[in-house]
């Protein structure tokens, strides 16, 4: 689904019915109400033959709460922010999409016969703003490194933080970037790491330069206890050819693009938000121990 206007808990995608077959609802809940970037609600549900057995299949979708902040369009399979859209026709991309207060999208693949056996599995990424290690009882510690200001040169910026875990405990840890002006392959997180230990580089290639999102680039990787004896672990990430375009917020743990920021000021808003050229997020979860 793409994410419009969804930042508060009752903005949802309240159910989603696939020929007959309810899958539940779809609340994202991410950390602006114009991310517009595409977020996976189910994947790799098996469908009953039965539901296709006429060669069609009724696709039902409900949505509240959710006002039309995005334009989108299929030929792009994209959305954009009002602010995107705009410098999307000023730039001579194209016409502005329409815009939409919900803009699902449903693939079907077929499988093997093999397959066929699966039973319905709901499969939701967590939601990064409320993830909770949950079977250790523990919450998240959750660290950003970022710059403000360009990191638009070929040496780019780098940044680090401190994380403070407890030295008793095991983590796995996470880490995501804000898709800030990472469109080319050469806009990129070069390199990121965790008390020395080199995670490599994370490089989304999103479709636009002001997608502002998260994308996930290491999921779960165990911390060697190690690393964590002291309780202090440092974090360090580096940016490359990625210039300030989005603004970002720690406390909404999202970002959005800064051309829009500019346009709410025009209105006489008060913007407090900084334009950052890299904003990575760490989490670290507690291991359950046998």
């Amino acid at each position: 689904i793409a994410q419009i206007d969804m930042e508060d808990d009752s903005e949802k995608l309240a159910s989603v019915v696939i020929g007959g077959l309810e899958l539940g609802e779809c609340n994202p809940s991410p950390g602006s109400d114009f991310t517009c970037s595409y977020f996976d609600c189910f994947e790799d549900i098996h469908i009953p033959e039965k539901v296709s057995s006429t060669g069609r299949i009724v696709v039902e979708v409900h949505s509240v709460g959710t006002h039309d902040d995005c334009h989108c369009s299929r030929d792009l399979d994209t959305c954009f922010n009002r602010a995107e859209a705009i410098l999307f026709e000023a730039t001579g991309q194209g016409d502005v999409p329409p815009s939409y207060g919900a803009f699902v999208k449903v693939t079907l693949t077929p499988t093997a016969d093999a397959d066929l056996s699966k039973t319905l599995v709901e499969s939701r990424p967590p939601d990064p703003r409320r993830s909770q290690a949950a079977s250790s009882g523990g919450e998240d510690v959750v660290v950003y490194v970022a710059h403000e200001g360009s990191c638009n040169t070929v040496a780019g910026c780098r940044g680090s933080a401190i994380a403070r875990l407890n030295p008793e405990k095991r983590y796995v840890v996470s880490v995501a970037t804000a898709l800030i002006d990472m469109e080319d392959e050469s806009e990129k997180i070069a390199s990121m790491s965790v008390g020395g230990i080199d995670l490599g580089e994370c490089n989304p290639s999103p479709l636009s330069d002001f997608d502002c999102g998260w994308f996930d680039c290491v999921s779960q990787q165990d911390i060697p206890r190690v690393v964590s004896a002291t309780g202090d672990v440092v974090l360090k990430a580096h940016a490359v050819r990625t210039n300030s375009d989005c603004m970002c917020n720690e406390e909404k743990a999202g970002c959005y693009v800064a051309a829009l920021a500019e346009m709410y000021r025009a209105m006489g808003e008060n913007i407090t938000d900084v334009a950052y050229g890299m904003f990575v997020r760490f989490t670290f979860s507690v291991v359950q121990q046998a």
